[in-house]
């Protein structure tokens, strides 16, 4: 479990441009690479975790991976990014969850509203999410 508290942030990696589309990303695929190259859980996962071991760990800490997603290979898009990168803001900030997971505040109609108002640059962070991809 996580025991800092941070301050609101953009939650963006730091690369530039993207060449792949959106349906080239699988659940899978994106949970290897959130996890693993974000930067945002280096302090708390092994290098050698495994594609399930990431969505574990994403599970177990409140933001949720639909594991029928996972198992099909469905693609991620924006949508799934910004409630990801949502539900990471609201650990890193030291939330609490509602029974295992992060749920939507109710003074929010969508993930993408939410990650609008505390300045979640989630199209951002989509985008560099392929570069990454796209260079592993």
């Amino acid at each position: 479990m996580f025991s800092f508290r941070l301050k609101p942030v953009t939650f963006c990696f730091l690369f530039g441009i993207a060449s792949l589309s959106s349906s080239d990303v699988n659940y899978p695929k994106f949970i290897a690479c959130y996890v693993k190259y974000s930067g945002l859980f280096d302090r708390h996962i092994r290098p050698d975790y495994s594609v399930i071991e990431c969505a574990h760990f994403l599970n177990k800490n409140g933001i949720k991976v639909n594991l029928l997603d996972f198992h099909q290979n469905k693609p991620v898009d924006e949508r799934v990014m910004a409630r990801i990168t949502a539900q990471t803001f609201l650990l890193l900030t030291g939330e609490k969850k509602i029974g295992s997971m992060y749920a939507l505040p109710e003074d929010f109609a969508t993930w993408e509203q939410f990650c609008h108002i505390y300045g979640l640059d989630y199209k951002k962070s989509y985008k560099n999410l392929l570069i990454i991809y796209n260079n592993l």
